[in-house]
C-alpha cells in the first residue's frame, strides 16, 4: 500500500493524534484510530500526485 512500516505507520498516526487530526482509543494492548475522511482523501490524492509526477 504505502511502503510504510508498521512501525513508521503507528509514528505518524501519533504525530496526527498530537496535532490534533485524529482521536485513538486503545483496548487491550491495541489502538485504534479515527481520521476524518477529509485528511484520507487529502494523502491518497498526495500519492496519485506522487506517482504520477514521479
Amino acid at each position: 500500500m504505502t511502503g510504510c512500516t508498521l512501525p513508521a505507520v503507528s509514528h505518524h498516526l501519533r504525530i496526527l493524534r498530537t496535532m490534533g487530526l485524529a482521536r485513538s482509543r486503545k483496548e487491550g494492548k491495541f489502538i485504534y484510530y479515527n481520521i476524518d475522511s477529509q485528511i484520507i482523501n487529502a494523502a491518497f490524492d498526495h500519492m496519485k500526485e506522487e506517482r504520477h509526477n514521479g
